[in-house]
């Protein structure tokens, strides 16, 4: 049984820690191209959601902004050794619920040739509005999706 919360600072060591893990198993680079720095910007900007074991260990995160009547998820990532699990399918899943319950909007980017992302985001009731063509650094595009309940 899995524990899903909100973040407090002091879990911010861990998510780093989780960040960090994410980009080193993620290929190719573009599809999580997080440097050192920008993951440190973003623990001090976003909230954070969390699947976290009965034992206190943090399994998962969505990092993600709330900005008047939507939520955009800058990130997301599971532990390489807690994959395949269904952790992330469940944390999106509650994670979307929540705040389309409170009437605010779900948006995310995503690469062009993340399909395991993007598969993902699909299976949770993202729908993809709009592409924004060479947007990352790879030359790829952007896929944006929405959460239509």
């Amino acid at each position: 049984m899995n524990i899903l919360r909100f973040s407090n600072t002091g879990d911010h060591p861990h998510i780093e820690k989780i960040f960090k893990k994410v980009r080193e198993a993620v290929f190719p680079v573009a599809l999580f191209n997080w440097p050192d720095e920008q993951i440190k910007q973003e623990l001090i900007l976003s909230g954070f959601y969390l699947s976290q074991a009965v034992n206190g260990t943090i399994q998962a995160f969505i990092a993600h902004r709330v900005s008047g009547d939507f939520v955009e998820i800058m990130a997301l990532g599971t532990d390489p050794s807690e994959k395949q699990k269904g952790l992330m399918l469940s944390l999106l899943q509650n994670f979307v619920q929540n705040f389309s319950s409170q009437g605010l909007q779900v948006t995310l980017e995503v690469h062009e040739r993340n399909s395991a992302a993007v598969s993902l985001y699909l299976k949770c009731g993202f729908k993809q509005v709009r592409v924004r063509p060479a947007y990352y650094k790879d030359g790829g595009a952007a896929l944006v999706m929405t959460f239509l309940s």
